[in-house]
C-alpha cells in the first residue's frame, strides 16, 4: 500500500530517474564496485555538489529503511543530478572520465 501511494506522487518518478541515469551510463561497462573516486579530480562545482549529495544520501540509507524514508532521502540526489546532466550535456563521456580517475 505504501509503495502504491508513493508511485502516484511526483517524487517517486524523479527518484527512480535519479538512480536510473548513472546506472545507464555504467551499464555493460567493467566498473569495479569497490573502486575509489578521487574527488581531487573534480573540475567543477557541479561534480562536487553531486558527490556531496551522494555522500549525504549514502550516510542516511541503511538496511531496513522504510520505503518512504528511502524515497525522501534519495530525493536529495534529484537536483544535483539534473544540474550535472543538463549543464554538461553528459552523454557519459565526462561521467566516465570521473569514474576512470
Amino acid at each position: 500500500m505504501q509503495m502504491e501511494a508513493l508511485s502516484k506522487g511526483n517524487l517517486f518518478p524523479k527518484v527512480v530517474e535519479a538512480y536510473s541515469r548513472p546506472t545507464r551510463i555504467v551499464h555493460g561497462k567493467d566498473v569495479d564496485a569497490d573502486m575509489e573516486v578521487d574527488d581531487a579530480a573534480f573540475e567543477t562545482n557541479k561534480e562536487r555538489a553531486l558527490w556531496d549529495a551522494f555522500f549525504f544520501t549514502k550516510s542516511k540509507i541503511h538496511p531496513g529503511i522504510e520505503v518512504d524514508d528511502f524515497i525522501e532521502i534519495s530525493s536529495e540526489l534529484v537536483q544535483p543530478l539534473e544540474y550535472f546532466f543538463q549543464s554538461n550535456n553528459c552523454d557519459g563521456g565526462m561521467c566516465l572520465r570521473i569514474l576512470n580517475h
